[in-house]
């Protein structure tokens, strides 16, 4: 199959983070599609499986190809690939299955060299979730590369220099209910979240848009689910959110502003569900470096070096001091209605990937 067959039939599959049983189905897909001499071991840390592919019996390969291949829930009809013009558009298209189809057609391109070359394939399903159970446990267990690939970030050949780093608080407001009509007689947990989260926001001193910075550069809040009230002639006494803080700097203000918050009121609770800290790449390696030299060959623009606003994998990578290379080809619309990718841009990005396997891998 082509590159671009591979990647509509991965698009096909709807492997949300809960779909357990899909996301199977594509793992076992992807291996009947990889050549046979190549090491497989399926692993699965709790319920989410992962697959790492080696071409030889090791933990450590030099280089590790990595993509997750769960993406974010959309309507039936994202998950029916089409392609208009130079665009295939998708769930996946961009984030991130267009990296599993280009490893999947490499192996097939080079699988009579592969006995030659040192190089693996990490396939996890977690991502959009946190990667705890994928990317995080696997490089617990021991399985360290001695450099890491992971398209997850930036955009049309610019690299990933660093990556804003997050936490998911859950809020939660008690109040007390009785008659709608009554207002006097409870106190609505509503009105009571409403102004938390606006009191968070002036808390956290955020810039509003438009914030003059092309780059964006600077901490952002998103308050991403609210729940509260049953019925509409009632005071509701509870109400929930969600919201979704990324970060550039000055993470210890942000953890005292939500921990005074706390402390300031009895009927507010706040959770830490998800954090991770700002990943930092240094592309002054040997490998970095080696990746740019061969991709200036196909593609003359000159790399930019960004602050992805959204995470990754790359922090678990990082953190661990692997060199880890993030860039991508032309793509968008990424958790949208409209995600898609450049078919043009795609076939840049692998053919780069093969030279840079085949140099670079070498047994």
């Amino acid at each position: 199959m082509s590159l671009t067959q591979n990647l509509k039939q991965l698009i096909k599959f709807r492997t949300t983070p809960e779909n357990i049983l899909e996301i199977r189905k594509a793992m076992s897909w992807v291996v009947r599609v990889l050549p046979k001499n190549l090491r497989v071991r399926r692993l699965g840390f709790f319920t989410h499986p992962t697959l790492f592919v080696t071409t030889h019996v090791t933990k450590r390969p030099k280089i590790l190809l990595a993509a997750h291949i769960d993406v974010v829930p959309g309507a039936v009809s994202l998950f029916r690939p089409k392609i208009i013009g130079d665009k295939l558009f998708g769930r996946g298209a961009f984030d991130m299955k267009f990296a599993i189809a280009s490893y999947l057609t490499l192996a097939n391109e080079i699988k009579s060299e592969l006995q030659h070359l040192n190089f693996g394939l990490l396939i996890t399903s977690d991502e959009e979730i946190g990667g705890a159970n994928g990317s995080e446990m696997i490089l617990r267990k021991g399985f360290l590369p001695k450099v890491c690939i992971l398209p997850d970030g930036a955009n049309n050949f610019d690299f990933e220099r660093r990556a804003k780093g997050f936490f998911t608080i859950k809020i939660e407001c008690q109040g007390k209910s009785a008659h709608g009509s009554r207002t006097w007689e409870g106190n609505n947990a509503i009105e009571r979240l409403v102004g938390i989260l606006e009191l968070l926001k002036k808390n956290l001193s955020l810039k509003e848009e438009p914030c003059g910075d092309p780059q964006h550069n600077h901490n952002t809040l998103n308050i991403s689910a609210i729940c509260g009230g049953g019925t509409v002639n009632q005071i509701p006494d509870y109400a929930t959110a969600t919201v979704d803080i990324r970060f550039i700097s000055h993470r210890e203000k942000i953890e005292k502003a939500v921990r005074s918050l706390e402390n300031k009121y009895e009927w507010l609770k706040l959770k830490k569900t998800r954090q991770g800290p700002v990943s930092e790449i240094n592309p002054n390696n040997y490998y970095h470096q080696e990746f740019l030299r061969i991709l200036k060959t196909h593609f003359r623009q000159k790399a930019r070096f960004i602050v992805s606003h959204g995470t990754s994998d790359a922090r678990f990578f990082t953190a661990q001091n692997i060199p880890t290379i993030v860039t991508r080809p032309m793509g968008g619309g990424h958790h949208g209605e409209k995600e898609w990718i450049s078919l043009t841009s795609l076939n840049i990005f692998h053919r780069t990937l093969k030279e840079f396997v085949v140099k670079i891998g070498k047994y």
